[in-house]
């Protein structure tokens, strides 16, 4: 499945390439959101949170009024999941927080699992030459993706899978 993507920065939507450089800009994301919504759920990150400078809540919470998203980027906690949930994510996103230590957080998301439910868990496994990477894709874990996605069918619904070596470059199909 293909699920439409807007990654916030500084209130704007955003494409990085492989999380570093800015490829494409646009200061309308409500508008993308409304478009969006047309093919089903979006996913809405929050890049300001994930990498620790800020975050994007305001245009958020327009957003969850515009159209059907899940939410991640800085979700670190249970009360930040629900909050989310509260104030219209259909599911949460969870990255860094479910890699803690180098090591698959289990007793984070075993509760979380038992707060929200595993059908509104999503865990974005992001990787890099396959290995696990975390804190805005900047930390190598060690993890193996295929190990991670194993272990994590009984804590999630659903994985968000990145690519970090391919993230924002073009992509050629035949």
């Amino acid at each position: 499945m293909i699920i439409a993507s807007i990654d916030l920065m500084n209130g704007k939507a955003v494409q990085l390439k492989q999380g570093k450089e800015k490829m494409l800009e646009d200061n309308n994301p409500l508008k993308l959101a409304e478009e969006f919504n047309r093919y089903g759920e979006t996913a809405v990150i929050d890049l300001d949170a994930a990498m620790g400078k800020g975050d994007n809540l305001d245009i958020i919470k327009k957003i969850f009024k515009k159209a059907e998203c899940r939410i991640g980027g800085g979700l670190r906690s249970i009360d930040k999941a629900k909050e989310m949930i509260s104030l219209g994510a259909r599911k949460v996103i969870i990255g860094s927080k479910a890699f803690e230590n180098d090591k698959i957080n289990k007793k984070f998301l075993k509760a979380l699992k038992k707060e929200i439910s595993k059908e509104r868990i999503i865990v974005a496994i992001d990787a890099l030459n396959e290995e696990i990477v975390t804190k805005g894709w900047k930390h190598k874990t060690g993890i193996s993706l295929y190990k991670a996605a194993e272990t994590l069918q009984g804590f999630a619904s659903e994985y968000l899978f990145t690519c970090v070596e391919r993230e924002g470059r073009e992509l050629i199909l035949k």
